[in-house]
C-alpha cells in the first residue's frame, strides 16, 4: 500500500531551507512484506512513511543500488518507519531484510526483531548485507532480534558506514542457555562504524570480524539493564587481515549490578581462538564498571594500546585456573601481546578465560540447583565485587549468606530431607525474599514460604503432611 507524500520545500528570508526535498512521491504505507517487496522490486529510491508498520511474514530482499529511507529521516525512533519480524513469520527462515548486491543505503528505519514474541530463533536477524561493499546504515534504530545479533555486514565486503544508530535496550538476560544477541557483527574492511548507541545487548556490542582499515570510534555501549560478554571484539579474524583498524574514543560502560565479561578485547584468545591480529590501534576508550579483564590484549601482534581510561573499572569474581581480574591484561611474555603498549598491564595470558555468563552461577547452583542464576540476585555481583576490591574473602562471605539461608531452609524441611528438597526450598525462600520490591525480611520470606508449603499440593518437597 502506498500514500502519496507531498514534502514542499520551506522558504523564508535567506532562503530555502531543508536539505532533501520529494515533490508528490508515494511513500509505502503500513503493509506487509509483500507490499514492501513490490516497491523495491522496482524502484531504486523508497520512502518509506512516517509512523508506518510494515509486518514481515517472510523476508524481504533489498537490491544493489537501492536506497531506501522514512520520508523526511525522523531521528525519533516513534516517528520512524517500523520494520518488523511478526508472529507469523516462519521459525525456518532467517533474516527479515537481507541486501543482495552493492551500493545499498538505509536511513531512519526501525528494525523490530520481537523476540518478545517470536522467542529464540538463532538465524533470525533484523539486517543482514553482503557479500558485497558501499553500504550505509545510518540512524536508524534496531531492537529484540530474536537471533544472534541485530546487524550483520557478511564477507566478502568493503567501503561501508553504519553510523549514528540506536540498539535500544531489549533486556533478554546473559544467562547461560547461550540465548544471546550481539549489537553489530561486522565483517567488512575500510568501514566506519561510527557514533552509535548500543544498549544492553547480552552477548557482545560490537563484534569486528575482519577487514583491513576500518574504524570504530565515538560508540557508546552501555549495560545497565542486563549484562554482557564485551563491548567491542577485534580478533574473531573469519576475514585474518586487520591491518590498520582502529578502535579509539568509544566508552564501554557497565552500570552496577551490571557488568561486562571482557570490556574491550585486543585479540581473543580470551574465547579460545588460535588466531592473532596484528597492526591494530585501541586508543582513548574508556571503560567504566565491572568486568573481569577491563582491557585484554591477548591474540594481538605489533598492535598499540595507549590513552585508554580503565580508572572506573571494578573487578568480577575470578576465575579458577586464570590470571586474576586486573583493569588491563597483556599477554607479552607468551608472545601473544606486543607492539606500543602503555605500561600498568597485568603481564598474563588469559586464554580460554571468559567464563560463564552467569558471574555466580556456578555458586548459586551449590545451593539453589539446577536453576538459571536470578535477575533478583545480581546485586550479590555487586556486593562481591565491592568486597574483592576491599581484600575481603568475598566468597567465604557470599558462602555464609548463603549458608544462612539453607539454615532457614531445614527449619522449614522436615528432619533428614534430602538435599535436592532443601535446596528447593532454598530456592523458595530466595524468591520470595529478593524477588519483590522492596525485599522482604528473612522472618516475613520463612512465613509465606510456610503458608505456600502448607497450600503445596501432596508431594511437594518439605510440605507439611496433611492433616
Amino acid at each position: 500500500m502506498k500514500a502519496r507524500l507531498l514534502v514542499l520545500a520551506l522558504v523564508a528570508a535567506g532562503g530555502c531551507k531543508a536539505a532533501t526535498q520529494y515533490i508528490g512521491t508515494e511513500c509505502v504505507a503500513s503493509g506487509t512484506a509483500d507490499d514492501l517487496q513490490a516497491v523495491l522490486d522496482v524502484q531504486r529510491t523508497v520512502l518509506l512513511c512516517p509512523r508506518a508498520l510494515i509486518t514481515l511474514d517472510k523476508s524481504v530482499t533489498i537490491y544493489g543500488g537501492t536506497t531506501m529511507l522514512t520520508a523526511g529521516t525522523p531521528t525519533d525512533p516513534t516517528e520512524m518507519a517500523t520494520i518488523m519480524l511478526g508472529a507469523n513469520y516462519p521459525a525456518g527462515m532467517g533474516t527479515g531484510l537481507r541486501g543482495a548486491g552493492r551500493d545499498i543505503h538505509i536511513s531512519a528505519v526501525r528494525f523490530d526483531g520481537n523476540r518478545r514474541t517470536l522467542g529464540w530463533r538463532d538465524n533470525q536477524i533484523p539486517l543482514e548485507l553482503g557479500p558485497g561493499g558501499s553500504y550505509t546504515v545510518d540512524g536508524c534504530d534496531f531492537i529484540d532480534s530474536a537471533g544472534w545479533t541485530h546487524v550483520h555486514f557478511l564477507e566478502s565486503c568493503d567501503s561501508a558506514a553504519i553510523t549514528n544508530n540506536v540498539v535500544e535496550s531489549a533486556p533478554w538476560p546473559h544467562d547461560d542457555t547461550g540465548h544471546w544477541t550481539d549489537g553489530f557483527s561486522i565483517s567488512c574492511a575500510h568501514t566506519l562504524i561510527q557514533g552509535n548507541k548500543i544498549n544492553d545487548v547480552s552477548s557482545n556490542g560490537i563484534v569486528y570480524f575482519g577487514g583491513p582499515g576500518s574504524t570504530i570510534s565515538d560508540n557508546i555501549i552501555t549495560e545497565s539493564a542486563t549484562s554482557a560478554f564485551s563491548g567491542i571484539n577485534v580478533g574473531d579474524a573469519i576475514v585474518p587481515d586487520n591491518t590498520g583498524v582502529v578502535v579509539s574514543n568509544n566508552h564501554v560502560v557497565a552500570k552496577p549490578p551490571r557488568y561486562f565479561s571482557e570490556g574491550i578485547n585486543a585479540g581473543l584468545h580470551v574465547l579460545g581462538k588460535t588466531t592473532t591480529v596484528s597492526q591494530v590501534s585501541f586508543t582513548g576508550n574508556v571503560i567504566e564498571g565491572m568486568s573481569r579483564y577491563g582491557i585484554g590484549v591477548d591474540g594481538c601482534l605489533d598492535c598499540t594500546v595507549t590513552g585508554n581510561d580503565v580508572t572506573g573499572w571494578h573487578p568480577l569474581p575470578p576465575l579458577a585456573n586464570c590470571p586474576a581480574p586486573s583493569a588491563y591484561v597483556a599477554a607479552v611474555t607468551a608472545m601473544h601481546a606486543s607492539g606500543t603498549l602503555d605500561p600498568g598491564f597485568l603481564d598474563a595470558k588469559i586464554d580460554g578465560c571468559p567464563g560463564t555468563a552467569e558471574a555466580l552461577g556456578d555458586v548459586y547452583r551449590m545451593y539453589a540447583g539446577d536453576h538459571p542464576f536470578p535477575d533478583y540476585f545480581a546485586f550479590e555481583v555487586q556486593l562481591f565485587s565491592q568486597r574483592f576490591e576491599q581484600k575481603q574473602d568475598a566468597l567465604a562471605q557470599l558462602q555464609a549468606d548463603w549458608d544462612a539461608i539453607t539454615a532457614r531452609a531445614k527449619t522449614i524441611c522436615p528432619a533428614g530431607a534430602m538435599t535436592a528438597d532443601v535446596q528447593s526450598v532454598w530456592l523458595r525462600l530466595t524468591d520470595a525474599q529478593y524477588g519483590v520490591t522492596p525485599p522482604l525480611t528473612p522472618a516475613q520470606a520463612d512465613a509465606k514460604v510456610r503458608t505456600d508449603l502448607t497450600a503445596a499440593p501432596a508431594g511437594t518437597p518439605c510440605s507439611p503432611p496433611a492433616p
